[in-house]
Parts: structure tokens; C-alpha cells; sequence
């Protein structure tokens, strides 16, 4: 008789669960959980031993590290029986998972979000259960930090997937799961104001001017309370449109054409936009008078559209990137930097000053706030004589990021500083401080500088935006 393969679901998003025929199987390592995850996402769903042990067990030696590596598969194992030879695959030096008999959601997630049919999309937030591993924390440095990396990435697909979704309902005027949509999308990060902004929207065209007053109340409570900070400038700017009734004006897109238009194939409806809309060219002040204001116009932008009505007019992509340019040159956009960090000595010193930039490039790329250059493109600028601000003009970055590294006996001092190339001068400086032998204590140094600079970038960034429109504080 044939062998059945039992229905095996290994889940990643919220608690990580595995179940086999439809069982939940206990597995009380955290490592072994870790360990599983990080194999269901690689290209080939497997790893080297050496790779997995540095991964895990990273801060002991060599042989240790391997040993505790096979304690932990042996365990799983143990944990796995006896559906272990359906899950796990053990080749040699290699580690891996047998994914043709296991369903992932991670993975399944990636899949859905890559379809243009909106009903695909839909299936994939409903499989975003929760932040990615929400309680697993292993005190392993390397796999936190690629933990904190994949956290961030699929938060991001959920909200555009989100986004998306709203869009749709919006459209078709189904007011209970755009509204039920809008409150997923703040649930991921309650403090962006960017999902803020569109629940207030949401909560203003479809629970009225009251329900939406009320929330604003207690988000300006929430972001002093949390971050001591004001709103930013758009926020303030929508509160008041809602205050004053406005709202009408600057609500969320009218889509042209829904998503189901194009995964079917069907050619998308273009309205005829001749006779009202102006020629989308640099002289964009008839759009800007009609819409209202640069910001208004961004803040209706939203994955996925096909035109959007603002004051009465259809505005397609093309005039939002129009006016983009024009806004261009009034702000500059708000990426970073990092040059690379330079050392008196050019031995020690050398290396962990070239090691600690790149990792802070790849730190602060899990920042949804921060638009990184990448390294490929930094490293160019190694011991370049250009000025920074010539530097931030060839990139089209508004922030750089200088640092120097210094090793003392047994102690390496990094001295860092966050410039914002429109001003001379540093907008935050500090120096971290650690064993120039512990790996562990580098990477702490590198996690220290990459959330402060994305505190001060942040709150320095809100402070411009709010200068150039004339907030007073």
C-alpha cells in the first residue's frame, strides 16, 4: 500500500505552531523554533551546519557552537517523531526542510502578494495572523538581528497589501471593511503616522467627524505619551480639514478601475482627461490650485491606484509625478547615507571600522523611516576628498552618516555623527563604547548607533517639515 504523507502547517506569523495532521506538535526549544523558521525562509530552504551553529550559538567557540547545533536537531527530532523524516532533511554538511510536504504561511504570504488579483490579496493579509514570530526571542545576536530584518520586511507587504485592500473597498463603498482594513493597518504600528492618517480619513467619510475628532485626541495623547513628541505636520493638517469639515476634499482615492479590471486582463478604463485636467508638465499650479496643496496630493496616493479625484478633477500618476518634481525642489528627500567609517590605525582598527559600517547600513535598512544607500554604492566614497554636501547631492540624500573608529587595548571607541547636508553643522554626535574582541559587543555597539541615529533622524526630520510649514511649537 502507499504511504500517506501526513497534511503538515508550519505557521510563522503571530506564535510560531507546527501541526501535523492537524495536530499541534510541542517543540519547547526556542532554538529548534528559531532554527525551523530560518530554514523555511532561505532560497533553498536549507543551511550549512556551520552556518546554522554560527547563527545560533555565534558567541562560543567553534566546536561548542557545532555541538550544541547537533543537540538541537536532535531534540527536534525527538520532538518531530515520528513525522521527522516528512520534515527535516539531513544531507552531509547540509540542514534543511523537506517544504514539498509542508505548507508555510511565510512563504505562501510571498506568493499571494505577488498576484494583481485583488482576491489573492486579500487571502494574503488574512494570512498575516500576527508580527512574524511575535514571542520567540533566542538571546542569539545574529538570529535576532535577522529576526528584527524579516519582522520589518513583512510588516511592510502587509501594510502595502493593506493599503491596497482598502483602496478596493473604498471604491466599491463597502464602508465596514475599509474601516476594519484601516484598524489591521494601525495595528501593525500604532505610532506611523502615515496609518494614522488613513484612519482618520476612513473614520471621517464613514463614522463621521465626531468618531474621528476623538481618535485624533487620543493619538496626540499616545505619540507625547510614547515618543514625546507633537504630530507631524500632515497629521495636524488632516485634523484640522476634518475639524472644519473639509474632508470631503482631500478623502481617500476614487479608484477608476478595480483591481479585478486587470487580473482579469481587461484593458483599464482611462478617463478622457482633455478637457479637465491640465497638460501634466512642470506648470503644475492649476492641478495644485484644484487639488489643494502639494501634501494633500501626495496623501491621496495610494498601491495601486489608476486615477484619483481631487477637487472635482481626475489626476493620474503622471501628474503626481509631475508635481513631484516640482516638489522636489522645495524638499529633499529624506534618505541617508553612510560613509564609510575611517580609523587611525590600519590594522584592528581597520577592519572593525569597515565591519561596523556595513553592518550599520544593513541595521538601518530595517528602519521603514530610513531610505538607505546601499553599501555597493557608500563604499565608492571611501577615502573620497568630496564634501558631504557634494556627496548628498550626487546621491539625492538629505542625511549622512560619518563615523571614526578607534582601538584602545582591549576597548574599540566608535564616534559617530548624523549631518543633515542642507546645514554645516552635525545634527546629533555621540561615541559607544566596547570589547573590541566580543563579536556580541560590536553588534551591541552597532544596534546602539542604528536606533539612536533613527531616533534623531526622525525627530529631526519632523522638526524640519514642521519649520518649512510654519508650525509654531
Amino acid at each position: 500500500m502507499p504511504v500517506t504523507t501526513p497534511s503538515i502547517a508550519l505557521c510563522l506569523f503571530g506564535r510560531f505552531t507546527l501541526t501535523v495532521g492537524g495536530q499541534p506538535l510541542k517543540i519547547v526549544s526556542k532554538k529548534g523554533k528559531a532554527l525551523l523558521a530560518y530554514l523555511a525562509l532561505q532560497p533553498d530552504h536549507a543551511a550549512s551546519r556551520e552556518k546554522l551553529a554560527t547563527l545560533l550559538w555565534g558567541e562560543r567557540p567553534d566546536r561548542q557552537a557545532r555541538l550544541s547545533l547537533r543537540q538541537c536537531i536532535m531534540a527536534l527530532r525527538s520532538s518531530l517523531a515520528p513525522d521527522a523524516d516528512h520534515i527535516l532533511l539531513l544531507e552531509g554538511d547540509m540542514v534543511g526542510l523537506k517544504t514539498e510536504c509542508i505548507d508555510i504561511d511565510a512563504i505562501e504570504f510571498n506568493v499571494l502578494n505577488q498576484s494583481h488579483c485583488s482576491e489573492d490579496i486579500e487571502n494574503a493579509v488574512n494570512l498575516y495572523r500576527g508580527e512574524f514570530l511575535s514571542e520567540l526571542r533566542t538571546e542569539a545576536d545574529d538570529f535576532d538581528n535577522w529576526l528584527v530584518t524579516t519582522r520589518a520586511r513583512f510588516q511592510t507587504v502587509a501594510a502595502r497589501a493593506l493599503q491596497a485592500c482598502i483602496d478596493r473597498y473604498e471604491c466599491v463603498n463597502d464602508q465596514a471593511r475599509a474601516i476594519d482594513k484601516a484598524e489591521r493597518l494601525v495595528a501593525l504600528d500604532p505610532l506611523d503616522e502615515d496609518f494614522q492618517r488613513r484612519l482618520l480619513t476612513i473614520y471621517a467619510r464613514y463614522r463621521g467627524r465626531e468618531t474621528a475628532l476623538a481618535h485624533a485626541k487620543a493619538l496626540v495623547d499616545q505619540i507625547r505619551n510614547e515618543l514625546d513628541a507633537d504630530l507631524e505636520p500632515e497629521t495636524r493638517e488632516l485634523i484640522d480639514d476634518i475639524d472644519l469639515r473639509r474632508i470631503e476634499q482631500i478623502a481617500g482615492p476614487a479608484i477608476v478601475a478595480a483591481h479585478d479590471a486587470a487580473s482579469a486582463g481587461l484593458a483599464t478604463p482611462t478617463p478622457d482627461l482633455s478637457e479637465t485636467v491640465p497638460a501634466a508638465t512642470a506648470d503644475n499650479s492649476a492641478i495644485i490650485q484644484a487639488g489643494g496643496s502639494l501634501r494633500r496630493l501626495a496623501r491621496v496616493a495610494r498601491v495601486g491606484f489608476i486615477a484619483v479625484m481631487v477637487g472635482g478633477i481626475f489626476l493620474t500618476q503622471d501628474h503626481f509625478i509631475a508635481i513631484g518634481k516640482v516638489n522636489d525642489k522645495v524638499e529633499r528627500p529624506s534618505g541617508i547615507v553612510v560613509l564609510p567609517f575611517t580609523s587611525i590605525d590600519r590594522g584592528v582598527g581597520a577592519r572593525l571600522a569597515q565591519g561596523i559600517s556595513d553592518d550599520l547600513i544593513n541595521a538601518l535598512s530595517a528602519f521603514d523611516s530610513l531610505a538607505v544607500i546601499s553599501n555597493k554604492t557608500s563604499s565608492q566614497y571611501r577615502n573620497s576628498t568630496m564634501e558631504v554636501g557634494a556627496i548628498a547631492d550626487e546621491l539625492d540624500v538629505r542625511y549622512a552618516v560619518n563615523g571614526n573608529v578607534r582601538a584602545d587595548g582591549e576597548m574599540v571607541r566608535v564616534n559617530v555623527e548624523l549631518i543633515d547636508a542642507l546645514s554645516p553643522m552635525p545634527v546629533w554626535s555621540d561615541h559607544f563604547e566596547g570589547d573590541r574582541a566580543s563579536s556580541a559587543a560590536t553588534d551591541a555597539i552597532v544596534r546602539g548607533i542604528a536606533r539612536s541615529l533613527q531616533v534623531q533622524h526622525d525627530q529631526h526630520r519632523r522638526q524640519a517639515r514642521r519649520a518649512a510649514a510654519g508650525w509654531r511649537f
